[in-house]
């Protein structure tokens, strides 16, 4: 518009952006960030992110001046944990700790996709997760647990053989006291879980809102967390079976 030769024309207006500040686009900055610094200071109102929690590698040379170490994908690759100490300088002593460590990673991230996905009955209790190295070790410790129960309850029945002990009176009212307490606790939990479905009731149409103001439907989300729950069920077996190979 105006000018001499008539040939001005207005730049076209931008995309509004929906990540960064309305105040900081008003400089012509849109969604796209060189970095995880600006990315904090530069959100929307709202949004408010710290640099040191978000899961970010500094990349080597562009952004770090330390070179990173990739033992866990050479692992993934080849499963040597000789090549490991040769190649990249992980002690013997701490092979397996890491690489116990990773396997616990693996399974959170699994465990944590099909709690979103709903695709276990029960919600998983994270606290039971445990590396593939530790799982095997508490296997071992529950069999031997198992084996040294029985000889000692063999051991205690032969030496009871011709005992007994009177005790049908005492065991009688303490089942009685039992039965009441269980009633009284059975009428309060009745209580309890009429307002735990209130309340997961209300959680759910809060979650229901906030899926409806996403530009992607409910069901386009769902299939891509589950090709991503597929991918690492995937990723997770093969890198525990590499490992168990270690200690198997």
């Amino acid at each position: 518009m105006g000018g001499r030769d008539g040939d001005y024309r207005l730049q076209d207006s931008l995309p509004a952006p929906q990540i960064r500040s309305s105040f900081v686009a008003l400089s012509g900055h849109g969604d796209n960030f060189n970095s995880i610094s600006e990315l904090c200071r530069t959100t929307r109102n709202g949004v408010f992110l710290e640099e040191a929690v978000i899961p970010y590698v500094e990349l080597h040379p562009e952004e770090s001046t330390t070179p990173l170490n990739a033992y866990l994908y050479d692992f993934f690759m080849h499963g040597d944990v000789k090549t490991l100490e040769r190649a990249n300088g992980v002690r013997a002593g701490e092979v397996w700790f890491v690489l116990n460590d990773f396997s616990l990673v693996l399974k959170t991230i699994v465990a944590s996709l099909a709690n979103f996905l709903k695709l276990s009955e029960t919600d998983l209790n994270f606290e039971d997760l445990a590396g593939e190295g530790d799982e095997h070790e508490n296997l071992q410790d529950e069999s031997i647990a198992d084996d040294s129960t029985v000889a000692s309850e063999s051991t205690v029945s032969t030496q009871a053989s011709g005992v007994a002990t009177p005790l049908s009176s005492v065991s009688s009212s303490t089942a009685a006291s039992q039965s009441k307490s269980n009633k009284k606790k059975l009428a309060d939990s009745w209580d309890d879980d009429a307002d735990d479905d209130d309340d997961e009731e209300e959680d759910e149409d809060v979650a229901a809102a906030k899926m409806a103001n996403l530009d992607l439907s409910k069901a386009e989300l769902e299939k891509g967390f589950l090709n991503i729950y597929k991918a690492m069920g995937l990723l997770t077996k093969e890198f525990n079976t590499k490992f168990y190979k270690m200690f198997a």
